[in-house]
């Protein structure tokens, strides 16, 4: 996981809050720099950047007034494991299926 990616999608993610004018923002530019560096200390780093960028969309959308960063967790979509585990083929029905494969050949 690329970290430098991650926190470069809390600051785009909280730039872009900050520019909807919630209640309770940054009003200030030291206050958004407090405020972005609170929340980069408070999202972990593990986070894929796509998600991170999902739940930021979500809650520009949702949001009234400025979330919290547990919001911004809360409005994490689920992670995508495309691994896919197979059931495990014994040896004799591999050869069972090589012999099915050989004959359906031989017919052709």
């Amino acid at each position: 996981m690329d970290v430098k990616s991650n926190r470069r999608a809390v600051v785009q993610g909280v730039l872009m809050l900050s520019n909807l004018n919630l209640r309770f923002g940054p009003n200030t530019q030291e206050r958004f720099a407090a405020f972005t560096e609170a929340w980069l200390n408070t999202v972990p780093d593990g986070i894929a950047p796509e998600r991170l960028e999902a739940a930021f969309s979500t809650l520009r959308r949702e949001c009234v007034q400025w979330p919290a960063p547990k919001d911004l967790i809360a409005a994490l979509p689920p992670e995508i494991s495309f691994a896919q585990e197979y059931p495990k083929v014994s040896a004799s029905e591999r050869e069972r299926l090589s012999d099915w494969l050989t004959q359906i050949e031989a017919r052709g």
